[in-house]
């Protein structure tokens, strides 16, 4: 059994952790709050003003809905969703496809340890370590049907 002052020091770290999760997550939600006040003050300029060219564009919002019901990956959510760079998202999606890093490396004119350094860039923003994990990791992130 651990001793007294051992227990008060782990109950004390667990409360500063717990108290730093809490701050972290209203922070995260006021910027929500924020981002949702921004896009709503759009969306409403955009549909009083439907002459103008206007912010939201339907094609775009039919291109990334069929994207997403089709089950193909969307680079958009990928760049802001895992603030992956754009080489980072073709080898993503390569790799998604099932391609070998190889494969990908000669079908994009790269060297092949250029293209690993690329997947261990996505491997580390995405919290993976090899090619399922990722895949699963990135199935999970599309709606299911």
């Amino acid at each position: 059994m651990p001793s007294a002052p051992l227990l008060r020091s782990i109950k004390f770290e667990m409360r500063k952790y717990f108290n730093e999760i809490y701050r972290l997550l209203n922070a995260i939600d006021a910027r929500l709050d924020q981002a949702e006040t921004r896009l709503s003050g759009r969306i409403e300029a955009s549909l009083e003003n439907p002459g103008r060219r206007t912010l939201v564009k339907l094609g775009q919002l039919e291109a990334r809905l069929e994207c997403i019901l089709s089950g193909q990956l969307d680079n958009q959510v990928l760049r802001h969703l895992y603030c992956l760079t754009p080489a980072e998202i073709r080898i993503t999606v390569a790799m998604f496809q099932g391609k070998s890093v190889e494969a990908y490396a000669k079908e994009a004119g790269l060297t092949i340890n250029t293209a690993r350094w690329h997947m261990k860039q996505v491997h580390a923003k995405l919290d993976v370590h090899n090619q399922a994990e990722l895949t699963q990791k990135l199935l999970q992130c599309q709606p299911s049907n």
